[in-house]
């Protein structure tokens, strides 16, 4: 049993980056829904409120993959929760600046959003650790 968990640790940050990246193809098609038909050129939005907006969404959706990437694999641990999550930040970390790297300033925001979401989990992770149980 303990081979299958750590099995899911290992695959886990993938799923997360799954739904993050489904989070965030979700979100923008639901702000091109809300874009005036007279603003839609070539398939995009003009709208003044869609660029914040489209960060926002981002944002959001690497925020959760963030919170998911770390903590998706230190649960499923069998052991040492908290230095898999701490890996797991760690591999968060690299990966993000990579994607960072390859995109360029305009996703500062969403990097900042996906470390938040790893600090988030990281937190819950450890108060979870600290309880008897």
């Amino acid at each position: 049993m303990n081979v299958l968990r750590w099995l899911l640790v290992i695959a886990s940050p993938a799923a997360a980056l799954a739904c993050a990246f489904g989070a965030a193809l979700l979100l923008i098609s639901l702000l091109k829904w809300f874009c005036p038909a007279a603003l839609m050129i070539s398939g995009m939005c003009t709208a003044p409120w869609y660029a914040p907006a489209e960060v926002a969404a981002l944002s959001i959706a690497a925020l959760v993959g963030g919170a998911l990437f770390v903590y998706l694999p230190a649960r499923l641990a069998p052991i040492r929760a908290e230095s898999v999550a701490w890996v797991a930040i760690g591999a968060g970390c690299a990966y993000a600046t990579a994607f960072l790297w390859q995109g360029g300033a305009s996703l500062v925001v969403p990097f900042v959003a996906a470390g938040a979401g790893g600090a988030l989990a990281i937190r819950q992770v450890r108060r979870q650790a600290a309880k008897p149980r």
